[in-house]
């Protein structure tokens, strides 16, 4: 199994965990208060420092033992392992602004065009993830 491979599950959580950070966070985003809208963003961006914690610990965790595949794991880390995580970076500012839309329209329409908004964030966000996921497994 490729490094790549072996930390996939802890970016597939990260994108996982944030999908359900922002469903709550939307659902919970009509009639905010500047308060709820910062304490909101303060809890999401928490949950992603954990994540972030939680990847930092895999990595590490697969390090080989034998100092003979240490060359192979050092260029893996150059060649995919940075590109992937500043790529995971990009993906969670796309999927932030994405967010950031969706609120303000929930805020700003009545409800019936929330639904729209919602699910137009949705799809945006699957779309970002999935060609994520496709550049780097």
């Amino acid at each position: 199994m490729s490094y790549s491979q072996k930390i996939r599950p802890s970016i597939e959580r990260i994108t996982d965990a944030n999908k359900q950070i922002e469903n709550v966070r939307l659902n919970s985003a009509q009639g905010a208060s500047r308060a709820k809208i910062n304490e909101m963003f303060d809890e999401a961006k928490q949950e992603n420092d954990d994540l972030i914690e939680e990847a930092r610990e895999e990595m590490t965790g697969i390090m080989p033992d034998d100092e003979d595949d240490m060359p192979a794991f050092n260029a893996w880390l150059d060649e995919d392992a940075k590109p992937m995580l500043r790529g995971t970076t990009k993906l969670l500012a796309v999927v932030l602004g994405i967010f950031k839309s969706a609120v303000v329209a929930i805020v700003t329409i009545v409800a019936g065009p929330v639904a729209g908004a919602v699910t137009k964030f949705f799809v945006d966000r699957a779309g970002e993830v999935w060609n994520f996921f496709k550049k780097y497994f």
